[in-house]
């Protein structure tokens, strides 16, 4: 679902992940998306109302974030 509320956020994944964030982000691939590295945090993500967050990885895993500010 899309974010309510716009900010900055932290993302972090216990496996590599490709990421994007944008109103539509179920398109996101190696080439589009910003890989963020296992157990690495990646701060200060500017998140608008309505973006979503899309993510594909290479196995299971989880992927979390927290607003900032």
């Amino acid at each position: 679902s899309a974010f309510t509320e716009a900010g900055y956020y932290d993302i972090w994944s216990d496996v590599d992940v490709y990421v994007k964030i944008a109103p539509t982000a179920n398109d996101v691939t190696t080439s589009t998306g910003y890989l963020i590295t296992a157990n690495t945090v990646v701060p200060n993500f500017m998140i608008l109302k309505d973006d979503k967050i899309g993510a594909i990885a290479g196995g299971a895993g989880t992927l979390r974030y927290h607003k900032v500010s």
